[in-house]
């Protein structure tokens, strides 16, 4: 078995300005081995965002992830990300189903899959074909109350 070392997958704040941001992107995305970046804006008390912020934030930060061969995913917007030519989705389970993001996205893009606590969620996302799948809330957040707490 061949060692593979961790990369890093990072979110951004939930909100943020865009041209403000940059600069603190660019120092995180050189700071260490960045797998991807997944672009996590949300609205006022966890409303959807913009679809024209998320164009906007994207427009300007997926220029600097990609140039340094870092994915760049879109949160809940499987659309905005074909749109835009993001490298992938990610997707919670009350976004879309795994089937339609991929009918969206196509077969070469990346769909991150949110499974909760859940095991059974996880095997569920990896047998439909989801890349990855992602564990949580670990802690409370400021945009959203856990739906369940996974443990540490």
């Amino acid at each position: 078995m061949s060692e593979q070392s961790c990369r890093l997958y990072l979110i951004t704040p939930p909100r943020f300005e865009p041209g403000a941001f940059a600069d603190t992107l660019k120092a995180a995305l050189d700071a260490g081995d960045v797998a991807c970046l997944q672009l996590r804006l949300k609205g006022e008390n966890e409303a959807p965002p913009d679809a024209d912020a998320i164009r906007r934030a994207t427009e300007i930060l997926m220029p600097l992830v990609q140039a340094r061969d870092i994915a760049f995913l879109i949160n809940d917007r499987p659309d905005l990300a074909a749109e835009l030519g993001a490298d992938g989705a990610h997707i919670g389970q009350t976004d879309m189903a795994y089937a339609q993001a991929r009918k969206i996205l196509g077969p070469d893009r990346i769909i991150g899959v949110t499974c909760h606590a859940s095991r059974h969620l996880a095997m569920e996302a990896g047998e439909a074909g989801a890349d990855y799948v992602a564990f949580g809330a670990f802690y409370k957040t400021d945009t959203k109350e856990p739906i369940s707490k996974a443990e540490p």
